[in-house]
């Protein structure tokens, strides 16, 4: 840098700060505030809609299990093996029932 550059540099005034802007137009206000409360009531509702939806369905196949994929007690057990055993058990769950 030459000295003609840094004495511009130095010599430039530091930017002005811009002014503060009215809370009016920048704070979301009622209708920010309402339109917030929709979206969250509309989730909520949803989240309910689903969950039951969920509820019924499974209650409608007489889904007894949340895990009815074949599950390897030993990890050197065969996948024709694990799925054996699991009929085995549904076999004795449904001469219980």
């Amino acid at each position: 840098m030459t000295m003609a550059t840094i004495a511009l540099w130095v010599a430039t005034a530091p930017p002005s700060q811009a002014p503060i802007p009215d809370e009016e137009l920048v704070t979301p206000g009622t209708i920010g505030f309402l339109v917030t409360l929709a979206v969250v009531i509309a989730g909520v509702v949803l989240a309910n809609l689903a969950a039951r939806k969920v509820r019924k369905i499974r209650a409608r196949d007489g889904a007894v299990e949340s895990n009815v994929l074949p599950v390897r007690v030993d990890p050197r057990q065969s996948r024709e093996e694990a799925e054996s055993i699991m009929e085995q058990k549904q076999r004795n769950q449904k001469d219980e029932s």
